[in-house]
Formats: structure tokens, C-alpha cells, sequence
């Protein structure tokens, strides 16, 4: 595959996830237009809730927050009447982190989530419980108890809501449809940038940037799927999603630091070696965080703090190690490149900053629970993608340059064929292989005499006309060769005899017909000569043997014409 076809091949690709994020995007704005069922219920205000020893009454979810995170085995109790205005047929929406939760109206037991897995010492994970009322739970009591399940789980509880429970799904999927788009298309562009890298591997065009752009965007966007409980449309099992969410996130600095590494090839040495510290540390953090989590040791939630210290220091290390900045003046596809940099690194530490301070200073802060990295990965990719294009747009100019540079060096300008300098070339070719070629010398007739009696414009059209021929005579067995006036040679590396005298007379036939239609004959001596014959001789001695060949060929054609 050509870097030229590949550069289209790439650009088109990108527009498809665009093309199905937009249309995704479009239906369901369509969608939301047309639906009717806003019967949302708010269920944040009026809670009593307590805590260890402490009851706090009268709480609004949106603004209470924990003195501090909520420990391992934390009981937290939630009290409330259920509204007397509700859907016929409701259910509870709670977005509940790392705790099992118990749920009673009236002191019956409604719903219950994790108390087996806590029991079990196993992970209990995160997300969304959409919790069915009963029909008369209007008016009614009821309790939701919550015990952390891991150190730090909850800084606040965030609000809950009552709606329809035929529409709870759908009234989620369209609050969340911008980020449903982002995640699709960063997943989507991801899954077709690997598979195009991987196939332009077998194409034997080396893309490898293009496998850690396509790996990071999948890995990034899977987290966000997660992250912003998107996974729950697929996947309800809550422990699962949370620790792919986790491996996801830790496993993504790789491919980003492998990237960084293929495109700063001529980095100092000093740069590198920071790079390759940081993946080290970076991918032995991933490994070790993976083992304690399967065995029980630590599970992920646990060594999240230690991840953000990790990426804050790769962060800073990647902008030092990775940014290019030219004495005289950086090339545009550094330029793009560090500014994709610069983005994606500011973006992914102004996240760590949002969630930490959303969780231990201002919890009860709503804005900040969504997570910013998801857009500024997909402005960092595509900024990433744009600057790969512009380094591989060049490559390839520069490619067609040095290919037009090297078959003008090898190109006869009357007949567009190869010169003798390619001559010379192919014979350094033959003599390095150990097969047989074949070498036949042509000597073109009559050129003296067009050029006396018709004008030396006819005589290079005969040239060129003979050329032509030959051309499409030997193009599929052997390399065709203007020596230079009217001699030409043909380099044959790998044909039978049979194909040789084939193509002969198919010389022979087509000269004689355009010497029909033509204004001149055209006709040739030759001389063949190959390898077997003189097995200790070079190139240029086979050749010689041809040309000898050649000249007893147009003396016996001059001694028939005189006779």
C-alpha cells in the first residue's frame, strides 16, 4: 500500500465515527423533541440522614456533603416520605458509589444490592440502581441504608429522583446524549484506526502511531462508557463495569507514552530515557494495581490517588521530554503536535484537580461530577490525527519527490524508458544474484537514413515508435533499456527461453505492421546472450557477447538486402 492511498484511506475513515456519533447525536435530539413523559419527580430535599452517631435532618442532597469520605464498613442510614404525587408505575434513580445499598418501604424490604459480595470480600463496584416502587408507596416511609465497601468510597450522596420506570433508560440516554456521541465516536475511531494500522502492517506500510492513537482513543473511550455509567445500557453487572473502568483508565497512559515515543525518533537521548522511565513505572503501576485488585488485595478505588500522582509526574515528563521547539522554526506537524500535547495534558490534570477537589473539599458541588477528559481527549486525537496527516502528507511529497528525482536520473527523455545509467545498475544486480538472465542488445535499422531523407524529427519519431514496441513486447518478461542513438538493450532476470522467443516475434509482428501504416520501415538487429552460457562471465561481458550477436545478425540482414 502507498503512503499516498493510506493518507486517503485515513482521512476518509475519521469521517465515519463523526458520521455516527452526528447521526446518533440527530435522532435522538429528534427523539426528545417528540417524548412527553417529563413526569420526573424530585426526590433530593427533605432526607433525614445518619451517620455513625450523627442525624442531620431536613438534608438537601445537592448541597450535603460527609466531614470526610466515608471509611470502610460506614453505615450511613437515609429516611423520607415518598411524595405523595408519583407515575403509576415509578422507580427510584441513585447513582451510589463503592457501597452496598438496602432499600425499605415501611419497613419491607424493596431492593438490595452488594450484601452477598461485601459478605464475600469480593468488589462491589459502582453505578446506577433503579430501584421499582410498589404501587402504594406514595406517602409511605422509606429507608435506604448504605455501607461503604471500600476506604473513601462517598464524599456526598448524589441526587435521586423518581420517574416513570418504563422511561428510566430513556430519560438517562437523553440527559446524557453529548456524551454518549463522544464516547461512541472516541470507541468507534479507535477500533478503526487499529484495525487500519494493523492492516497497513500487513501492507507492509508501517503506521504504528496509528495502533497507539487507535488503542488510546478505544481505551479512553471505554473508560468514559463507564465512567459516565453509559456501560450500564450493555452491562449491569456494576463490579465489572467498574474494574474494566479502572484497567481502562491505568492501561491507557501506555499506548499515549508508546505514541509519544514513535513520534519523537529523533528526540535527545536524555528525552527518550525520561519516556521510557515513565512507562516503565507507569506499566509496572498497571500490572501490580491489576494482581492486588483480582486477588483481593487492594482493589483499584483504593490506588486511584497514587495513579494521579504517577500521571501528574508522566504529564510533566512527557511535556519536557516530548515538546519540540526548533532553532529555526518547528515543522507544522510539530507545531499541531504540541499543541495536542500541551491540550491533552492540561485537560488530564485539570480533571485530576476537578475530582479531587470535588471529592475532599467541595463534594456537594454537582457541576463538578462530570468528568472533562473524554472531550479533551477527543480534541487531543483529533489535533493528533491532523498533525500525523500533516508528517505523512509530507513524507509522501517528499517520497514522490525522490521517486521523480530518481527516475528522471534513470529516465531517456525521447522514449520515457530506462538510460544506460540503469543499465549499469541491473548489471551490478545480475552479477550480485545467482540465477540466470538473459541480456539482449537491439540495434534499430535504418535511423541514418530517416534522419537523411525524412528529417531528423521523423528519425526520433522512429525512435520512439521502435521503443514502444519493444516496450510492449518485453514490459512483462525483462526491464527495457535505451543504450543511447539507436541502440537498446533488454534485462531479462527471470523467463524460459520460450517466453524470450515469444516475445521476439511479437517485436518482430508489431514492427512489421506499423511499418506498413508508417511512412518508414522499422526493423532491428539483435543479439541474445545469457548467464548459463558463460557461467564465470559478468554483466557487461554477457552483454558484449549479445552485442557481438547482434552485430553478425545485421551484417547477415545487410549481406541478404545486397543480394
Amino acid at each position: 500500500m502507498k503512503k499516498g492511498f493510506a493518507v486517503r484511506i485515513l482521512i476518509a475513515v475519521i469521517f465515519l465515527p463523526l458520521f455516527l456519533g452526528g447521526l446518533i447525536w440527530y435522532v435522538s435530539s429528534v427523539h426528545h423533541l417528540n417524548v412527553s413523559y417529563r413526569q420526573e419527580v424530585p426526590f433530593d430535599k427533605g432526607w433525614t440522614i445518619t451517620v455513625g452517631e450523627n442525624t442531620y435532618e431536613d438534608c438537601d442532597l445537592n448541597h450535603f456533603a460527609f466531614v470526610t469520605p466515608t471509611a470502610y464498613g460506614e453505615k450511613v442510614t437515609m429516611t423520607r416520605r415518598v411524595p405523595d404525587e408519583i407515575p403509576d408505575v415509578a422507580s427510584v434513580r441513585a447513582l451510589l458509589y463503592l457501597c452496598t445499598v438496602n432499600v425499605t418501604v415501611d419497613g419491607e424490604t424493596l431492593y438490595s444490592y452488594g450484601l452477598d459480595l461485601a459478605e464475600q470480600g469480593k468488589f462491589v463496584g459502582s453505578g446506577y440502581h433503579f430501584i421499582q416502587l410498589p404501587a402504594d408507596a406514595a406517602g409511605k416511609e422509606i429507608c435506604v441504608e448504605i455501607i461503604a465497601a471500600s476506604n473513601g468510597a462517598m464524599s456526598n450522596i448524589p441526587p435521586m429522583t423518581i420517574l416513570p420506570t418504563e422511561y428510566v433508560y430513556e430519560e438517562f440516554y437523553d440527559n446524557n446524549i453529548v456524551s454518549i456521541c463522544c464516547c461512541i465516536f472516541l470507541f468507534t475511531l479507535g477500533v478503526i484506526l487499529t484495525a487500519f494500522g494493523l492492516f497497513t502492517q500487513i501492507q507492509k506500510t508501517s503506521l504504528i502511531p496509528l495502533i497507539h492513537i487507535g488503542v488510546f482513543s478505544i481505551l479512553i473511550g471505554y473508560w468514559a462508557l463507564c465512567n459516565t455509567k453509559i456501560i450500564q445500557f450493555y452491562s449491569v453487572d456494576l463490579s465489572l463495569n467498574t474494574t474494566t473502568e479502572y484497567m481502562s483508565l491505568y492501561y491507557a497512559m501506555l499506548p499515549l507514552l508508546l505514541l509519544v515515543l514513535a513520534l519523537r525518533k529523533d528526540a535527545a537521548k536524555w528525552k527518550r530515557a525520561i519516556l521510557v522511565v515513565i512507562f516503565v513505572l507507569m506499566l509496572i503501576f498497571a500490572l501490580t494495581t491489576t494482581v492486588l485488585h483480582f486477588t483481593g488485595k487492594m482493589y483499584f478505588p483504593e490506588t486511584i490517588t497514587i495513579f494521579h500522582v504517577l500521571a501528574v509526574l508522566a504529564a510533566i515528563g512527557m511535556l519536557l521530554a516530548s515538546v519540540v521547539l526548533r532553532k529555526d522554526g518547528s515543522l507544522p506537524q510539530d507545531r499541531v503536535l504540541n499543541i495536542a500535547l500541551v491540550e491533552i495534558l492540561i485537560t488530564g490534570v485539570a480533571d485530576i484537580l476537578r475530582f479531587n477537589v470535588q471529592k475532599y473539599v467541595m463534594p456537594d458541588r454537582e457541576v463538578m461530577d462530570g468528568s472533562i477528559l473524554p472531550f479533551g481527549v477527543l480534541i487531543f486525537i483529533l489535533l493528533l490525527i491532523i498533525s500525523y496527516l500533516i508528517g505523512l502528507y509530507g513524507s509522501v511529497i517528499d517520497a514522490t519527490e525522490k521517486e521523480t528525482l530518481t527516475r528522471l536520473a534513470y529516465q531517456d527523455t525521447l522514449t520515457n524508458l530506462y538510460n544506460r545509467s540503469m543499465s549499469e545498475k541491473l548489471f551490478e544486480e545480475c552479477d550480485a544474484a545467482e540465477e540466470d538472465y538473459t541480456l539482449i542488445n537491439l540495434d534499430l535499422n535504418g535511423l541514418k537514413k530517416v534522419n537523411d531523407t525524412l528529417g531528423h524529427i521523423k528519425g526520433d519519431q522512429l525512435i520512439k515508435d521502435f521503443a514502444e514496441i519493444l516496450s510492449g513486447a518485453f514490459s512483462e518478461i525483462g526491464t527495457v533499456i535505451r543504450m543511447g542513438g539507436d541502440e537498446f538493450a533488454v534485462v531479462i532476470r527471470h523467463a524460459d527461453e520460450a517466453a524470450v522467443e515469444d516475445a521476439i516475434d511479437q517485436m518482430e509482428r508489431e514492427a512489421e505492421k506499423a511499418s506498413w501504416r508508417g511512412e518508414y520501415e522499422i526493423s532491428a538487429s539483435y543479439g541474445i546472450a545469457s548467464r548459463h552460457e558463460m557461467p564465470d562471465a559478468t554483466a557487461e561481458q554477457v552483454y558484449k557477447a549479445a552485442d557481438e550477436r547482434m552485430y553478425e545478425m545485421k551484417v547477415r540482414t545487410k549481406k541478404h538486402r545486397t543480394d
